[in-house]
């Protein structure tokens, strides 16, 4: 099973921008999937919500990095892991990403458009 996983807390962005990505998936994604978000707030659209800690001394949009402990969100042996930020934009099929196949212990992501020391896009990973 594919898991997607985003993170929402409130400031910079509104509930609505996982709504948006929630359902550009479902309109651009045929790979079944599960859209799990760990939020400050029950007020979005996800298969799952996973409430962010009331205090904690980890930054929120750190949290993220729990997405990939294999006791997080009921995940089982083989589900494919997607980290994405809630300001993607999917206006298209999606599903050669989506399905893409990573080997254990690889991260992908996509290109980036911006200059980076790391060469990496934050916003998408597998």
């Amino acid at each position: 099973m594919i898991k997607i996983f985003t993170v929402y807390f409130e400031g910079k962005y509104r509930p609505d921008y996982v709504t948006k990505l929630y359902h550009s998936l479902k309109r651009n994604c045929k790979v079944p999937f599960e859209f799990i978000c760990l939020s400050d707030t029950k007020e979005i659209e996800a298969d799952k919500i996973i409430m962010l800690p009331k205090w904690s001394d980890i930054k929120i949009h750190w949290h993220k990095l729990k997405f990939f402990s294999p006791q997080f969100a009921y995940q089982k042996p083989g589900d494919d892991i997607i980290v994405m930020d809630i300001d993607q934009v999917i206006t298209s099929n999606v599903d050669d990403l989506m399905g893409h196949p990573v080997q254990e212990k690889e991260l992908i992501t996509y290109g980036i458009w911006w200059k980076s020391v790391l060469k990496t896009n934050g916003g998408f990973y597998k």
